[in-house]
């Protein structure tokens, strides 16, 4: 299981490099799926094709977003928003020198991905993004950066963690991977889903019954 408290980058990239790719895509569909309902402590989002990928998004609503764009060619970036985190920088416009050197490090087809303009209109927590007024481009608000090169996950240390030794952060203090949700380092089946995220013992039977096949009926609609 990964650590929720005091993971370092090595630790969050191991549970990442663990775990295959396509199965990783099937744990983002379910989630994604279900993100909006009662089987969910999140707001409604979706997933949508890009030029050459698709991307998935959640966000817990209080702070917490999580967006994965994974490439037609097996490649893939993680960009993981945490409000409280230390590295959260403001939206006015000397932060986008900031933001832009945070992502320093990542191939830049990856990061063209996170400029399309979103398809979420209709869902209540849009991407937290700035707009760079020296180029017009979409930054994508960050605390975490990392991505897959079809091998391994990387972390874009050239951007993040240069920024943790400019603001004096000890990386292995503050973990840039907000992906419990996808129950990194664990089996991911219906009922250990259930277990982390709907079990409440004030659950009515009736209750427990119907969010059980809310998730039931995430996880038969994408296989392994």
């Amino acid at each position: 299981m990964l650590p929720e408290h005091g993971a370092t980058l090595d630790d969050e990239l191991t549970a990442l490099d663990a775990l295959p790719l396509e199965e990783l895509r099937r744990r983002m569909a379910i989630v994604t799926e279900l993100t909006g309902t009662a089987a969910s402590c999140s707001q409604v989002t979706r997933r949508y094709r890009l030029p050459g990928g698709t991307r998935y998004a959640w966000n817990d609503s209080g702070g917490t977003s999580l967006y994965v764009y994974v490439t037609d060619d097996g490649r893939a970036l993680l960009v993981t928003f945490e409000a409280d985190h230390q590295l959260n920088i403001g939206f006015g416009d000397e932060d986008h020198p900031y933001l832009r050197a945070m992502l320093q490090g990542v191939p830049s087809d990856l990061l063209r991905m996170t400029e399309v303009p979103g398809q979420d209109s209709g869902d209540r927590y849009p991407d937290l993004t700035l707009t760079d007024p020296d180029t017009g481009r979409r930054l994508l608000a960050a605390t975490g950066v990392f991505w897959y090169d079809g091998q391994r996950w990387r972390h874009a240390a050239e951007g993040v963690l240069a920024a943790c030794a400019w603001e004096g952060i000890e990386p292995t203090e503050e973990p840039t991977v907000a992906a419990s949700v996808y129950l990194l380092g664990e089996e991911f089946t219906p009922d250990t889903y259930f277990t982390r995220w709907c079990d409440d013992p004030a659950l009515s039977p009736e209750r427990r019954d119907h969010l059980r096949d809310l998730v039931a009926t995430a996880f038969r609609r994408h296989p392994r």
